[in-house]
């Protein structure tokens, strides 16, 4: 019995070292109300979020529940808390929280990060949603979701000290149809070399019975959508911030944002402690088992008068 556990400790340690290098997760587990003003509780977020923009109360970015949820997306990762959009879309406005430790990406390293996005451009075809991962310290800036520019579009973008003013996106109109829930995954690689620089964007549709790759896949076929930039300087080196960016009027929503140093870091297989333990604790019921019914061989005393003998010698073999 102890073997059994001092094992299961082992692969439950591993299970859940997998995620060890998440660096930022927002799934807005607030109040409904007004997002600004409150503390982040996200994690690795700190102090209080603060507008992003000069706008009424009425106007600011606000919690709402349920959660957007993965939908029928196999594999997908668990969701808690709520959802963070805005009630009034006459004009834009966003919210930003620190970092409590900044991000640091290494030359020759990558950085991913996903969220879930939902998208209605039907009103006057400028509302939009968006996620901004931010070096306040320079300026810099990665983001992706639907921009204020064009008609439901999606993409990833950055815009840099390298990549000057103008930046760097990939991305297209008509990505989405008024109201779906889209998971966005994306990776930044920080290439070593001059132009080594990369982004990509997949999306998926969460009402679609589609599996989840296991390793990041910038050309999944099973997307709805994907978008690469490739052979670029981009340099973005450091976040220290985040920023949602939205407009709309009760419709356009983001969810559930992950950044980690791994595609697993974004992507968490649903469950896999919690079904790693239950099947630990059948294999212990199990061994359990197997002890006592040798301990019971036919014609013993014991055998007679032990009702766990009894249980031993009923249970199927």
């Amino acid at each position: 019995m102890l073997r059994v556990w001092t094992f299961a400790g082992l692969l439950l340690v591993a299970a859940t070292s997998a995620r060890a290098a998440l660096l930022v997760y927002e799934p807005f587990d607030y109040p409904a109300g007004t997002l600004p003003g409150q503390t982040a509780t996200g994690l690795n977020l700190a102090g209080a979020y603060a507008s992003g923009s000069a706008v009424p109360d009425s106007l600011e970015l606000r919690v709402a529940n349920p959660s957007l949820g993965y939908g029928a997306l196999l594999g997908a990762p668990e969701f808690s808390g709520g959802r963070l959009g805005q009630n009034l879309g006459t004009s834009a406005a966003s919210a930003v929280a620190a970092l409590a430790s900044p991000v640091s990406i290494a030359a020759d390293s990558s950085l991913f990060f996903s969220g879930l996005f939902l998208l209605d451009d039907s009103s006057d075809a400028n509302h939009f949603a968006r996620i901004d991962l931010l070096n306040q310290m320079n300026g810099d800036s990665l983001s992706f979701g639907e921009s204020g520019i064009g008609v439901m579009g999606v993409g990833v973008a950055a815009q840099t000290a390298a990549t000057g003013a103008n930046g760097v996106s990939a991305g297209a109109d008509q990505s989405f149809t008024n109201g779906q829930v889209l998971f966005l995954i994306g990776r930044y690689q920080n290439g070593a070399a001059a132009q080594g620089d990369r982004l990509d964007l997949v999306g998926y549709e969460t009402n679609a019975l589609t599996k989840i790759p296991a390793i990041f896949d910038a050309t999944d076929p099973a997307a709805q959508f994907r978008f690469s930039v490739a052979n670029a300087d981009i340099d973005f080196t450091r976040i220290d911030a985040v920023r949602f960016a939205i407009r709309g009027s009760a419709n356009n929503f983001v969810d559930e944002l992950r950044v980690g140093t791994s595609y697993g870091d974004v992507v968490p297989e649903p469950g896999a402690a919690p079904l790693l333990l239950a099947g630990l604790i059948g294999l212990s019921a199990r061994c359990a088992g197997t002890r006592r019914a040798r301990s019971c061989p036919p014609g013993s005393p014991r055998r007679a008068r032990d009702p766990r003998c009894e249980a031993a010698r009923a249970r199927p073999r």
